[in-house]
């Protein structure tokens, strides 16, 4: 009976699809216009920024590159994790910056460990542009 029952939903959910999915047909010609706007631009801000890390003697630099000519607002987080030489948590710390970056332009960001006193990892680094 479950696979009569599958049998009969599986068709009918396929053509509810199909009938929800809207075609360039359907649709009038200005229907859309500025969401896939903003749709294309969350994804080429991402499609756009590029880094190179350096390691520092106490910390990491991001270098952010923007190759797109339009400007971008971003921010960047990590967790910084303080450590003894024995690999034992003393401290953790979660950190932000904002930064924009020019049409075509160049950022630096600094994840500075020099608050650790003994070792340290850097960790969770998320960004994220508009």
């Amino acid at each position: 009976m479950f696979r009569n029952l599958i049998g009969a939903i599986a068709p009918a959910f396929a053509l509810s699809l199909l009938a929800a999915s809207p075609t360039a047909v359907d649709a009038p010609p200005t229907l859309g216009v500025a969401e896939a706007h903003a749709e294309s631009y969350e994804d080429s801000a991402e499609a756009c920024v590029s880094f190179e890390i350096e390691e520092l003697d106490r910390g990491l630099e991001y270098s952010a590159s923007n190759s797109c000519e339009r400007k971008l607002s971003c921010s960047m987080s990590w967790r910084l994790v303080c450590k003894t030489h024995k690999g034992k948590v003393q401290s953790t710390s979660d950190h932000s910056k904002p930064f924009a970056l020019k049409s075509e332009g160049e950022a630096s960001i600094t994840a500075s460990a020099t608050s650790c006193k003994q070792n340290y990892k850097i960790e969770n680094v998320k960004w994220a542009c508009k």
